[in-house]
């Protein structure tokens, strides 16, 4: 009788534990659940409840496998899309990284933020093996045409597709004419590829144009044939003292400016900058034929490089300290010093000032927020491992936010967002020049093979 009487007992207090440890756990459980739909966690590093953070991440090839934190995570990016979202993470420094087999490895140490969602948008892998398309052999110099490669070959001739092409190097080229312009001693010809046959003699063209059209005579040497921004048969023509619009398929010659002496010039995709000895900024709209003036009094100037919206210019001096010009602002800042190269990004967002080889800064000249927030006027800064050619520096196109670079004997495909950890991946060795378009790379070794390859997914 006791036996069944204490028996009863342990069952009724077993109920007991186990309602009160459901009831607990439902308390715990929903407050957990609430907890995480208001958008906080449980922060146990620093015991304390916070606003949850989260990581966006956009990338290609779609199937690369996520990792967080050195785990495996179970989302992707879909079929469809490029992009995925993590949610409901502690604020705190997390790593995240894209793996796949072939390719190299991405990686970033991204800090979160309570509410706040930190992004990686133009995530690239690249293959670690490239596989040829095309090849040339016997090549030492090559400059990319709408029609292919334009190649210079040991002995010095120019020539595309087996046609031989006037003149012993290429001033003026571009990816998608026709039109190249070619220089072979003080003599520039303008030819279409497509009727390579007739170059026109650029330097008869523009003294004959000069007397019969515009009444000034005697012959001019040509200082520099620059590209139109927009006109792929117009040149821009300059000389010591003066800057005209040459049209090669009218015939026509236009004077834009003239001075005792230019300085430097450069264009956007709509107007002609040009500084003259005293130091005065003249801005030439090529569509609507406006001029500004801006005393900026850059006597100094010794190169000056326009964003593709012409808002900002970017200057050097005989000295190499670089400036940064608002136009509409009207405000000089100096940038840096012993500039070894400068440019701006694709984007007219950004741009990079390099000083020495290796101590390369980013400019944020608007509001930023693609990968990091940033304010207009704000700063960041990256080394490289080697900046050993200003001249092999180049932006691949279809991305916003890679380059081109040699690095001692590689070419390297190098990140723009100076984030830890930066990534740099060696696409090539023994490279002396390249080029990319329409996602294919172009490459010319040290022994003279020129290939094409597809990069990019």
């Amino acid at each position: 009788m006791r036996y069944r009487r204490y028996v009863m007992i342990i069952r009724r207090a077993l109920r007991r534990i186990v309602f009160w440890f459901f009831i607990a756990l439902f308390v715990i459980v929903g407050a957990y659940l609430t907890i995480k739909m208001l958008g906080y966690v449980i922060d146990t590093k620093h015991f304390r409840l916070t606003k949850a953070a989260g990581i966006y991440v956009k990338f290609t090839p779609r199937d690369a496998t996520i990792y967080l934190d050195g785990l495996k995570y179970p989302g992707t990016s879909g079929y469809l899309s490029k992009d995925i979202y993590i949610p409901g993470l502690t604020p705190d420094t997390h790593t995240i990284s894209l793996y796949k087999d072939g390719y190299y490895e991405w990686k970033k140490e991204l800090t979160l933020e309570p509410g706040m969602v930190a992004s990686a948008k133009d995530i690239i892998l690249w293959q670690k093996q490239l596989t040829p398309e095309t090849s040339s052999t016997n090549v030492s110099a090559f400059w990319l045409t709408k029609g292919g490669p334009l190649v210079k070959n040991g002995s010095g001739q120019l020539s595309i597709n087996d046609t031989k092409i006037k003149g012993g190097s290429v001033v003026l080229s571009n990816s998608d004419s026709q039109y190249v312009v070619t220089r072979d001693g003080d003599v520039y010809y303008f030819i279409d590829l497509e009727n390579a046959s007739t170059p026109q003699n650029i330097v008869t063209t523009f003294n004959t144009l000069k007397r019969d059209q515009l009444n000034l005579p005697g012959a001019i040497k040509i200082r520099e044939i620059i590209s139109h921004p927009f006109s792929r048969t117009t040149l821009i023509v300059t000389t010591n003292t003066s800057v005209y619009l040459m049209d090669m398929k009218k015939i026509e010659l236009e004077k834009l400016f003239t001075a005792d002496k230019i300085l430097a010039y450069a264009t956007s995709n709509n107007s002609l900058f040009v500084v003259d000895y005293k130091g005065i900024l003249t801005a030439i709209n090529l569509i609507l034929r406006l001029t500004n003036e801006y005393p900026l009094r850059l006597s100094f100037t010794t190169r000056i490089i326009a964003d593709p919206e012409g808002s900002n210019l970017l200057i050097t001096d005989a000295e190499k300290n670089a400036y940064l010009y608002e136009v509409d602002a009207e405000t000089l800042k100096k940038m840096g010093t012993d500039v070894s190269f400068l440019s701006f990004a694709p984007d007219s967002k950004r741009a990079i000032v390099v000083s020495g080889v290796s101590d390369a800064r980013i400019l944020y000249l608007k509001d930023y927020g693609e990968n990091v927030i940033r304010k207009k006027g704000d700063t960041s800064t990256f080394t490289f491992l080697q900046f050993e050619d200003p001249a092999s520096f180049e932006w691949i196109p279809f991305t916003q936010n890679y380059f081109l670079v040699k690095s001692g004997n590689s070419t390297m495909i190098e990140e723009f967002d100076a984030r830890s950890t930066r990534n740099t991946y060696p696409i090539a060795n023994n490279a002396t020049q390249f080029a990319v378009h329409d996602k294919t790379l172009y490459l010319l070794n040290n022994k003279g093979l020129l290939t094409s390859q597809k990069i990019g997914d």
